[in-house]
Formats: structure tokens, sequence, C-alpha cells
């Protein structure tokens, strides 16, 4: 009778162990619960910000550069460039971390200029003639030109020797062409000049990636997004202005801008916040998600333009935007997987056999 109070005694120790365990778990639960749901509020932010903003900005180009609004594509683009670079360089002296490749091209500044400043020709005639081009084109015309992207980057990637010709990928590509080529072919009202200009401006768009990568890579000026974009900016909008009497003055441009100022700092906003919610996507959400993002986008823009300004589609558009996005979903999961295989870490011949042995008694398996 008198070792049972002992025994009982011997257990609380152990009972009290085991409760502190489980209230361990209990509360490392709950933080992975709390992170889990902080990740997928903050994920469903920067895709709503990213989507709204990349809709918002090509509805507002397309309201504003009518006739009888504000017809002035060249204009509307420096006064992007402007309200983009002003926002940059405050964001910058607000948030500096925002910019981690800043220091590194302050001590190579004269590099950055002599090769920032072509690009910045190749970014503002990319800019122009997408802009010009919602003079002519529906919304949703100029977003299945825009899908062909993907093969001139890549056609020009290879050309430039920073990719290598592959099967599965040129399959992928043959996809979104001939989706691409259905949904132009069957557009309504097609406007030659208007696919000329957006024509242009996605060739001069590839060619900045392009030049980009090939130049600043090969350099080693690895600019992060808003760095480049804040450097680029001014130079962009120098190329603009220096071409702007050539490509389309006229008298009206200072009485509409008169009229029209508030609208044109409002859409000069939107196109900054566009660029800062592509950024913070690309930094903070992993590639898949990116993509994804990308294909909500691109189905939001063009039922923007069906809904919002009234574009009809055809049947065959309506049948071939789907293969377009299933031609961009394969060839983002060849991307992906060309990643992985990148990163993959690969383990010495003795730590692979290490790992076939089992483990001693005085080493945890954790280790």
């Amino acid at each position: 009778v008198g070792s049972k109070p002992a025994a009982c005694l011997s257990c609380v120790p152990c009972e009290f162990s085991r409760a502190c365990v489980a209230w361990r778990g209990m509360q490392q639960r709950s933080k992975v619960a709390g992170v889990n749901v902080s990740v997928i509020v903050q994920t469903v932010a920067l895709a709503s910000t990213y989507i709204a903003s990349s809709v918002s900005l090509i509805a507002f180009n397309k309201y504003l550069l009518r006739p009888d609004r504000f017809p002035h594509a060249g204009v509307l683009t420096a006064v992007h460039m402007l309200v983009t670079g002003l926002l940059s360089l405050g964001l910058y002296v607000v948030a500096p971390r925002l910019f981690p490749s800043m220091e590194s091209a302050k001590a190579q500044s004269k590099a950055v200029f002599v090769y920032v400043f072509p690009l910045g020709a190749l970014s503002a005639m990319a800019l122009y003639c997408s802009n010009k081009a919602f003079m002519y084109c529906t919304i949703a015309f100029i977003q299945f030109c825009k899908e062909v992207n993907v093969p001139i980057i890549y056609f020009l990637s290879c050309a430039a020797g920073l990719q290598v010709l592959s099967v599965p990928k040129v399959m992928a590509i043959t996809v979104i062409l001939i989706g691409c080529s259905l949904c132009i072919c069957a557009e309504l009202d097609f406007e030659w000049i208007g696919f000329v200009y957006q024509v242009a401006a996605q060739v001069g768009d590839s060619s900045k990636n392009v030049v980009m990568e090939l130049v600043l890579g090969g350099a080693g000026l690895q600019l992060d997004v808003l760095t480049f974009l804040l450097v680029q900016s001014p130079c962009s909008m120098a190329w603009l202005l220096s071409g702007l009497p050539v490509m389309e003055w006229s008298p009206d441009i200072v009485a509409d801008i008169r009229e029209y100022w508030p609208l044109l700092l409002a859409n000069g906003f939107v196109a900054f916040l566009l660029n800062l919610a592509a950024a913070c996507t690309v930094k903070q959400l992993s590639a898949m998600a990116f993509v994804i993002i990308a294909v909500v986008k691109d189905i939001l823009i063009v039922g923007s333009s069906c809904f919002v300004f009234g574009t009809t589609l055809t049947r065959h558009q309506v049948i071939s935007f789907p293969l377009v996005l299933i031609g961009i979903g394969i060839w983002s999961r060849i991307k992906l997987q060309e990643q992985l295989d990148e990163t993959k870490p690969l383990l010495p011949k003795d730590m692979a056999s290490d790992r076939n042995q089992p483990c001693s008694k005085m080493e945890s398996p954790m280790k």
C-alpha cells in the first residue's frame, strides 16, 4: 500500500513532460496554420493588385486614346515614364531595401548608363507603338497578338545563343502560334496599321528583354526590376521627347494636356503601380503562381474588352484562345522543369552512400 503513492508521484514528471510536448505541438501547429493563412492572404493580395492594375491600365489607355479625347500616344507614353521615374525615385528614398542592386548600379554608373540608354530606345519604341495600337485595334485583338511574345523571345534567344532549340519547346510554341493565328485571322475589325504598330511594339519589347539579358548579363550588371525601372525611365523619356516633334506633334497637344492632365497623372500612377506590382509578384511568389496569375490576367483582359468596350468575339476566337492558353501552360511547365533541374543539388558519391547507412545509436535521425 505504501508503494502506490511513490509510484503515482514518480509518474507526475512524465505526465507533465507529455503535457508540455502536447502544448508545444499545438503551438507549432497554430503557428504553421497562421503562416499558411498569411501566405494565402499575401498571395491573393499581390495577385489581385497585379491583375487589377494590368487590366485597369489597358482599359484606361483605351479610354484615353480616342480621337475625341487624347489621341497622342507619344505624349501619354512620356507621361508614363515621367510619373514612373519620379515615383520610383520617391520609393527609393522611402524604402531603399526594395532596390537591392542600386548600390552596385551607383558604383558602375557609367557602365549602367552606356548599356541602359540604348535599351531605353527599344523600350520607348515598344511602349509608343503599343499605345498607338490602342487607337486602331480592340483590346482583345491586341491581347491575342501579345501571346506571340513567347515564340518571339524564344527564337531571338536562340539566335543570340541564350537558349537551345528543343523539340518540346518547339511543339509548345507551335500550339501557341496556331491558336494566335486563328484568333488574329478571325478578327472582325482588323486594321492593318494597328496590327503593324502592335507587331513593332512586340518586336521592340522582346528585343529589349533579350538584349538586356545578353548585354547586362555579359557585363555583370545584375539589376533588379525596380532599379532597372528607375534607371531606364529617364532614358526612355529622353528618347520619346526627342522623337515627339517628328512622330505626332500637333498644336492641339498643349490644349489637350491642360484639359486632361488629371487623367494623365492618374494614368501614369496606374502604370507605376503595375510595374511595382509586377516586381513584387515576381519576387514574392513562385514561378508557377506567376504563370497562373498571368493566364487569369489574359482571360480577364479579353473579358473586359467584351463586357466593357463591347468587343464581339467570333466563334473561332472563342475556340482558339483556350488553345493559346494551353500552349502557354505547356511552355511554362517545360521552363519550370528546366529551372528545377538547374537548381537540384548534386550529392557526392560518399554522401549518397552514407544516406543508405543506418543511423548510429548516438546520432539523431533528424541530423
